[in-house]
């Protein structure tokens, strides 16, 4: 007997709330053979069976489909406005009733909450674990373990300021950091499930809240349960902050949408009774009679998708519609490089390297010399810790396309700890190729979105010694 994908798709919506759809379709059906063989079971109906009864071989079934795209200091304007604005106001109202609860909600791997903590310590110094309370909370009991072991590679760097990098990590290895313990201490992790009806009563009594860049997995229904689910853990006033991309998207009639020093965030009021109108029968206001949003409607969909559709989805790390974007793509052009290399970074982005890496070798196939098919092999290399493979991949772009600053830059940051005099070389060059650059993507397909301003430091402080012995370059402060 079989039991067909459907049933589990519908199982896991209906005990975890997620959507699986598109990529993760696949990573399912992949998972589901892994643990079949595990479970020595030779039929998915046999499977179906043992996870309908076993909790936590579905837990561990779904820590396998569960998408740990994250990264340290992801959207900072939150950060600031949290350590500027709410944290202050809310201790001048608390008193000495401390300290201020902090929830974030569907930490993956821990990035966002460590986030936090290292804010604030940034803000209020050695103190601020008297002032502020952080628990986090994530369905994925893996990533939950690789949080407590609070060791990071290159790839949850990419966001994050070179100098907090610096001051609260570790080098553990060439390619692996650990956080400090004074920043480790200030988090304490849960398995959470937001949508079971057994969530621990001493989850509770939240100041702040961060549920971000999650809602994109479930659907309208399922969201409006999470967010009354959150607005009964939390206190009259608390703060909840989503994804700045899926914001306005959220505003389900529980919570009060405002606009502070231009960003989004939501306020807990008392519950009404329109709560429970289901969301298809829920009036909506026209934006323009809303006095406290000041920004305007967003634009239509687009009736034709496009590569720059796809870019602009992955930009706005809304990787569920880019994932149908792209497959959309690649079905009308099958043998165009542009869909198949844009699906490769999505699979990169969502820490599939070795998807990532054979979508960039069928690229090649396409077009043996194309830039973008190198970087995006080289970083799936650099990125799955396969470090000699990177360096060659990011070396053979160089060869065909000198002026590709993006694949020099990676391979400096490879060289610093392999051969450090060539490291500085390479961060020379890409500082004189940045000097008047505006694009983040350095020309490329792949929507890097590099910050250019963090580039041209980082080249400037790893590439001095090389720097120096050319003339015309400006070193910072010099």
């Amino acid at each position: 007997m079989t039991t067909d994908i459907e049933s589990f798709k519908n199982l896991i919506r209906q005990r975890s709330g997620l959507l699986v759809s598109g990529l993760a379709e696949d990573i399912l059906t992949t998972a589901i053979k892994t643990r079949m063989r595990v479970c020595k079971l030779a039929d998915t109906s046999a499977y179906y069976a043992t996870i309908l009864a076993d909790e936590a071989e579905f837990l561990e079934l779904l820590s396998r489909i569960t998408v740990n795209e994250t990264y340290f200091f992801r959207e900072p304007e939150h950060l600031s406005f949290l350590t500027s604005k709410v944290v202050p106001r809310l201790l001048a109202e608390r008193d000495n009733r401390l300290p201020l609860r902090i929830l974030s909600a569907g930490c993956s791997t821990g990035e966002e909450p460590y986030s936090i903590a290292i804010a604030l310590a940034e803000k209020f110094g050695s103190g601020v674990s008297g002032l502020v309370s952080i628990l986090a909370g994530d369905i994925d009991s893996h990533a939950l373990a690789r949080a407590r072991q609070a060791t990071y590679g290159e790839f949850s760097f990419r966001a994050m300021p070179p100098d907090l990098k610096a001051r609260y990590f570790t080098r553990a290895s060439p390619r692996a950091h650990v956080l400090n313990e004074e920043i480790r201490v200030l988090v304490d992790f849960r398995h959470m499930n937001l949508m079971s009806d057994a969530l621990a009563p001493e989850i509770a009594d939240f100041d702040v809240v961060f549920f971000r860049n999650v809602s994109i997995y479930f659907d309208p229904q399922t969201r409006m349960t999470i967010q009354t689910t959150l607005h009964s853990r939390m206190k009259v006033g608390a703060s909840l902050f989503l994804g700045v991309s899926e914001t306005l998207a959220n505003d389900l009639g529980v919570f009060r949408l405002i606009e502070e020093d231009g960003l989004f965030h939501f306020v807990k009021r008392p519950l009404i009774a329109a709560r429970s109108v289901p969301i298809a029968l829920r009036p909506a206001l026209p934006l323009a009679i809303r006095p406290e949003r000041k920004s305007p409607p967003r634009a239509p969909a687009p009736a034709v998708v496009t590569l720059d559709t796809v870019r602009t989805l992955i930009r706005d790390e809304n990787y569920g519609e880019a994932v149908t974007a792209v497959a959309t793509l690649r079905a009308q052009s099958p043998t165009d490089i542009g869909p198949l290399l844009l699906d490769g970074y999505i699979h990169l982005l969502m820490r599939d390297f070795t998807g990532a890496a054979a979508l960039a070798r069928k690229a090649q196939e396409l077009d043996n010399w194309s830039a973008d098919a190198g970087v995006l092999l080289g970083l799936s290399a650099k990125w799955g810790d396969d470090t000699e493979q990177a360096i060659q991949s990011f070396k053979q772009v160089i060869y065909a396309k000198p002026d590709c600053w993006p694949a020099r830059f990676h391979l400096a940051d490879i060289l610093r700890t392999v051969d450090l005099v060539k490291a500085r070389r390479e961060y020379g060059i890409v500082l004189r190729q940045v000097q008047a650059v505006s694009d983040p993507d350095g020309g490329l397909l792949l929507p890097l979105n590099l910050p250019l301003a963090d580039v041209r430091f980082l080249c400037e402080r790893h590439g001095q010694p090389f720097i120096q012995a050319k003339p015309g370059v400006k070193i910072r402060g010099a």
